[in-house]
């Protein structure tokens, strides 16, 4: 594949399915070739007449050349001259998501073109409007992403979540409160991250749900690493009962989070 020309990569993206991994190997690899050959290609994509060549564009725009990003502000605007245009929920979430790669916290730009489309009907839609405003600390993106925790889809509710969160540090009352409704959400995966969330703002209010959580049979990792925000000691017999779960199947990552959980409680219980 490295050896492949840009054309007969764009060609064979275009014949696959943009879920699949052949489609994105050709887009990673594109990617990694942040020359002026590929930056045309792409940009002639995102105007081509087919949806799918647009979203092709958009993908290879979102991080090509990644870390430096040699043509960072001329992806820019052709991604927002994209987004202008009517277009099908892929290509708005291929050129929501390039955008949330792209634009720099600090840079405000047409920041209300992307969190208008947070009540777009498409929940593909909806994800890209989230991936847009991931670690973005301005009043409109925060309030964007506090409706998002709310919506119906549970994989929104949990990138929303994340994105409140950890992704940021911003301590404000409709920050907490927006974490605070997810804790009694029906998926462990949002409520895990409200969890953590308000255990690394010191926030009491998780602790009765934390307590809950690591009381359940197989709580998430993400539960001990909340537990070892919050630094409570009381939560340390809660969190060493599970070393009796360990056996030789037992996930490393999670073994790794009940550890540094343990060690964190411990030190909370010396000092």
């Amino acid at each position: 594949m490295k050896s492949w020309h840009t054309s007969t990569l764009i060609k064979r993206a275009l014949s696959r399915s943009n879920e699949s991994d052949s489609y994105w190997n050709c887009v990673h690899e594109l990617r990694r070739r942040p020359s002026q050959e590929t930056f045309d290609a792409a940009v002639s994509l995102t105007k081509a007449n087919t949806n799918a060549k647009k979203a092709l564009g958009a993908d290879i725009l979102a991080q090509l050349g990644t870390p430096a990003k040699p043509f960072y502000e001329p992806s820019l605007t052709a991604l927002w001259s994209l987004l202008k245009s009517p277009k099908s929920p892929m290509v708005l979430y291929s050129v929501l998501t390039a955008i949330g790669h792209l634009q720099k916290e600090t840079d405000s730009r047409r920041i209300k073109d992307v969190t208008t489309l947070s009540s777009h009907p498409s929940d593909e839609v909806r994800m890209g409007v989230v991936h847009a405003l991931l670690g973005r600390r301005d009043e409109r993106s925060i309030k964007t992403l506090v409706r998002l925790s709310a919506d119906k889809k549970s994989d929104i509710r949990d990138w929303a979540t994340f994105g409140l969160g950890t992704l940021i540090d911003v301590d404000t009352p409709i920050v907490r409160k927006a974490l605070e409704r997810r804790l009694a959400d029906p998926d462990l995966d949002t409520r895990s991250e409200a969890l953590m969330g308000l255990a690394s703002r010191k926030a009491p209010s998780c602790k009765e749900h934390l307590i809950h959580e690591l009381k359940s049979a197989e709580p998430t990792s993400l539960v001990f690493d909340s537990a070892a925000a919050l630094g409570d000691p009381a939560l340390l017999p809660l969190v060493q009962t599970h070393y009796t779960d360990i056996d030789r199947d037992t996930d490393s990552g999670w073994l790794a989070s009940l550890d540094e959980a343990c060690k964190a409680l411990s030190n909370e219980v010396q000092d």
